[in-house]
């Protein structure tokens, strides 16, 4: 698969993926920024207005969804060329292309604070800078100390400056940390309600949602709204398992710890169970979970699947065999 993907992919909550398809469009919101150099001795804190997408294949979706809310809305990037949406500039703090940015708008602030009118140059610089990022650096709200920001691959949409000044003069084009954190107190969020960038219902391709439940709730609505469009609709699981089989296909060995015995019967081929820090079974999924002493001392159930086979094979309405079925298709060829 490969790196890029046709799709632009908008994380959200439920209640985010809900407003975006009654408003047919995503509010900006301001995002607060923080900027590393070596030319700054700390770091530049500045909140934009922006909508955020990231272009990820389904392959690497499944570490992105677990960070930000875990709904995806994903676009055709026909949509995201034809407004605009560009792709962040990852900088490392040493890279010298960064800190002469830098080192020139903090010039542009010393001149502007001594009565020198360079307003419009800050203007610019920092409308390159809403479009920057460093290469790795914290993610406080999951206490990342070190994190890649480089494998979101994000693009942004931040509005111009002239284009607010024109069509929405009470709109700020970027806060300071105070004023940003004034703005999120006053209004419980960091939205701007009324900027949004909108969208076609044939420009969505894809929705993910967590739960099973999920797609009859997003389904109904859209019914109400587009009856004619049909997006696929998947869950967070669906892409995991999807993922997995490919990734098995190419012959790839795949170490994964889970609760969830289904999931775990069906994909895996060798199942270690650890009770109390210790291994207590290592063996095939069949040998394990055919094991009633290692499911009742790691208080674990047995797998749906092979719950049923059990009980169609002790009621005498299935042979009785050693084959165990790990999916729906090998449990119809078994009946």
């Amino acid at each position: 698969m490969g790196l890029s993907s046709n799709i632009l992919w908008h994380q959200t909550t439920l209640d985010g993926l809900k407003g975006i398809l009654n408003e047919q469009g995503f509010f900006y919101s301001y995002s607060l920024e923080s900027i590393l150099s070596r030319e700054s001795k700390n770091n530049l804190n500045v909140a934009f207005p922006m909508v955020s997408l990231c272009d990820l294949p389904f392959s690497e979706l499944n570490d992105y969804i677990k960070k930000y809310g875990g709904y995806l809305i994903g676009m055709k990037r026909t949509w995201g060329k034809s407004n605009g949406l560009a792709p962040v500039w990852y900088c490392d703090s040493e890279s010298t292309i960064l800190n002469a940015i830098i080192d020139r708008y903090n010039q542009i602030e010393v001149n502007i604070k001594n009565g020198k009118n360079f307003t419009i140059s800050r203007e610019i610089f920092l409308y390159t800078l809403s479009h920057i990022k460093n290469y790795e650096g914290q993610l406080i709200a999951h206490d990342f100390n070190k994190y890649r920001f480089y494998d979101e691959r994000e693009f942004r949409s931040v509005p111009r400056y002239k284009e607010l000044k024109k069509l929405h003069p009470t709109i700020q084009p970027y806060l300071s940390e105070k004023d940003y954190q004034d703005y999120k107190r006053k209004h419980k969020n960091t939205l701007i309600k009324t900027l949004k960038l909108s969208f076609e219902w044939e420009d969505i391709r894809y929705i993910v949602v967590k739960r099973k439940q999920d797609i009859k709730t997003i389904s109904e609505l859209l019914q109400n709204l587009a009856p004619d469009i049909h997006p696929q609709i998947f869950t967070t699981q669906q892409i995991l398992e999807d993922v997995i089989e490919k990734l098995s296909q190419q012959g790839k060995t795949i170490l994964l710890s889970t609760h969830d015995v289904d999931f775990a019967y069906r994909f895996a081929k060798r199942v270690i169970v650890f009770y109390k820090g210790e291994i207590i079974a290592d063996d095939t999924a069949e040998n394990v979970f055919c094991n009633k002493e290692v499911l009742a001392m790691s208080h674990l159930k047995q797998p749906t699947l092979l719950q049923i086979q059990h009980i169609l094979m002790q009621k005498g309405l299935l042979k009785q065999c050693n084959t165990f079925a790990k999916n729906i298709k090998q449990f119809q060829e078994l009946i």
